[in-house]
């Protein structure tokens, strides 16, 4: 299975990558808005660390991605334990510290991460109602520049 990468080193000759997940070319998707907001990898790629070939964990189909940005608590975790893993979510018998808080559950967690979070991000709100007038000031706009759609919808 490392013939491949043990030739690359000794000819200097690239990789042939296969691709595991392709998105739709309309789809522009970024990791970054991810990773800061503190979904960890494994969120969506699956325990790719212990994957001896990766494959598809999610399907990565519009639905699942609204599944998370509409429950977002149920996922996020904090910020250095993005990269980890081997990350659990926390329970009473393992409960994770976050700025001097203890939680035994995820949705509190969840719930202060996502409230944290989204409080600075206002202001695409603000952007988004200026740039569609036609939704009035009753309008709330949902905006992830992860991948390109808008959500629209009144408030009642």
């Amino acid at each position: 299975m490392l013939e491949p990468v043990r030739e690359s080193f000794r000819t200097g000759k690239s990789l042939v990558w296969n691709r595991v997940n392709d998105l739709p070319d309309f789809v522009y998707f970024n990791h970054s808005i991810h990773i800061n907001k503190g979904v960890g990898c494994n969120t969506c790629h699956g325990p790719v660390d212990r994957m001896p070939l990766m494959y598809n964990f999610a399907s990565l189909q519009m639905e699942w991605c609204l599944d998370c940005h509409r429950a977002p608590e149920k996922y996020l975790r904090p910020r250095e334990q993005v990269f980890n893993m081997r990350y659990e979510q926390p329970s009473s018998g393992k409960p994770i510290v976050v700025d001097g808080k203890s939680y035994t559950e995820q949705l509190s967690l969840g719930t202060d991460l996502v409230f944290e979070r989204e409080a600075h991000s206002g202001r695409w709100q603000e952007l988004y109602r200026a740039a569609f007038p036609r939704y009035g000031s009753g309008a709330q706009v949902q905006f992830a520049h992860c991948c390109r759609y808008y959500e629209l919808f009144d408030v009642p």
